[in-house]
């Protein structure tokens, strides 16, 4: 329970104090299409897990067939995370590794993006 109730407390926490930045970032079609693809796997798949999962434990329930209400929970579960992690990870396109005061460090910028830059020689804070 700790643990569970730990992660909410943290990310109550940080929705509201947690520091925020808006980043635009500009999409070619192809990063556009790659990311709508990412983002209908999340939602549709942890739809269709929910469903297949849901199902199979309600008529395993019905049935008092115990192997496929422990089926329908595993499975369920499994793809929800699958697809989930999939849409969360899949359409990111740069996320922040570190937000202070003054400045944004992100991740997930291409090479030559970063070679148009001038030089950085402020360093990164620990």
């Amino acid at each position: 329970m700790a643990f569970i109730f730990g992660w909410l407390i943290y990310a109550i926490l940080v929705a509201n104090y947690g520091k925020k930045a808006t980043i635009h970032v500009a999409l070619t079609d192809e990063w556009f299409q790659k990311r709508t693809m990412f983002m209908l796997i999340g939602w549709i798949g942890s739809l269709g897990a929910i469903v297949v999962g849901g199902g199979l434990f309600a008529i395993g329930m019905s049935n008092e067939n115990g192997p496929l209400v422990m089926i329908g929970l595993v499975l369920g579960s499994i793809v929800l995370l699958v697809c989930s992690l999939l849409g969360i990870y899949g359409s990111r396109i740069v996320w922040a590794d570190l937000i202070t005061d003054q400045h944004i460090w992100v991740g997930g910028v291409c090479e030559p993006f970063l070679q148009q830059l001038p030089q950085w020689t402020g360093g990164r804070p620990h």
